[in-house]
């Protein structure tokens, strides 16, 4: 997963890449490592999808524009439109049955 810098980077890249999933976290959060690995084996089972992690303290403008109130926060857009959001307690199986079904 890599990092991902300046709001019109992200959305340029929302907009141009069939699927992506975006990691918001910060870099104290101790529980969005955890997301991070949890979310790791199920991207290698993907490589159809543009995953990239977002600081959200050096982001926030796409903290304002993503409506990202707390983390971690896992969205999925697909085609430029938001498909599935997950924030704090994040369901790895809804998130993994939702990449299937956009292969």
């Amino acid at each position: 997963m890599e990092t991902m810098q300046g709001i019109d980077t992200i959305h340029r890249t929302i907009e141009t890449q069939k699927t992506v999933l975006i990691l918001a976290k910060t870099r104290t959060c101790s529980v969005c490592n955890v997301a991070e690995s949890r979310l790791e084996p199920i991207l290698a089972k993907h490589p159809h999808v543009a995953a990239y992690r977002v600081y959200i303290e050096d982001e926030e403008r796409f903290r304002g524009d993503a409506l990202v109130f707390s983390v971690p926060t896992v969205i999925v857009y697909h085609e430029g439109r938001e498909q599935l959001r997950e924030s704090r307690f994040i369901n790895t199986t809804k998130i993994e049955r939702l990449l299937e079904m956009v292969k």
